[in-house]
Parts: C-alpha cells; sequence; structure tokens
C-alpha cells in the first residue's frame, strides 16, 4: 500500500509522478490554484482524485467551477460559413427565380459536398 495513513498524503502516482505532492509543492507558492493551467497534461479525474486524497486527511480545502466551452463540429462550421442545406435551396431559388423539383437532385449534387462525421478516437 503506498504511502502511509493519517496526516501524511497517500502519493496519487499519475504517470510516474507523485500528484499529490506536486499540488502541496505547488500550493507552497501559489495560490489559489486553477488545475485546468497549472496542470493541463492531467485529466481532470485524477486531479480531483488527487485533491479528494489531501481533502480527506483535511491538508486542504477546494472548490469545484465548471465552466462549458462550445466549440462547433467540421460541419457546424461549414454551415457556418456556407449556409444549410436549406439556406443553399432557398438561395438557389431566389437566384434562378424558380427551381422546379425535378431539377432539384441534380443541382443538389452540383453544389453540395458530403460531410464525413468526425470520430474521437
Amino acid at each position: 500500500m503506498p504511502g502511509t495513513r493519517g496526516p501524511v498524503p497517500v502519493p496519487l502516482r499519475e504517470g510516474g509522478r507523485d500528484l499529490t505532492q506536486q499540488i502541496l509543492d505547488l500550493l507552497d507558492t501559489k495560490d489559489p490554484l486553477h488545475t485546468n493551467t497549472d496542470f493541463p497534461d492531467v485529466s481532470q479525474s485524477d486531479i480531483k482524485a488527487a485533491l479528494d486524497r489531501l481533502a480527506s486527511r483535511s491538508m486542504l480545502a477546494y472548490n469545484t467551477q465548471e465552466a462549458e466551452q462550445v466549440l462547433l463540429t467540421t460541419e457546424g462550421q461549414m454551415i457556418c460559413d456556407e449556409g444549410s442545406h436549406e439556406y443553399k435551396v432557398w438561395d438557389a431559388v431566389q437566384q434562378k427565380g424558380r427551381l422546379p423539383l425535378k431539377e432539384l437532385p441534380v443541382w443538389a449534387q452540383d453544389m453540395c459536398t458530403v460531410v464525413v462525421p468526425e470520430t474521437s478516437d
């Protein structure tokens, strides 16, 4: 079992480093910590586990602040730049004055691109 019980923190080794000790060392020089900028390469679950270990031994207290960041997908950015498929049809009708329904598939093949959904690895 790593470390000892009591007021001494049980080390949380993440990637071969003692994260609980790094947090304590950083708190000696910086207060408050912002884990997203102070430890950008460490996952939030590992940071929370280290903070919980230290808090359970009354070595620190912390508050969690959550923020959401909304990002566009490739398809969303393309819609922002070029317009939606519906807008493209509306625009074509506006430009031509009239677009028969039977010509729509031909126009769509010329004007629209296929978007391959993003996948996370």
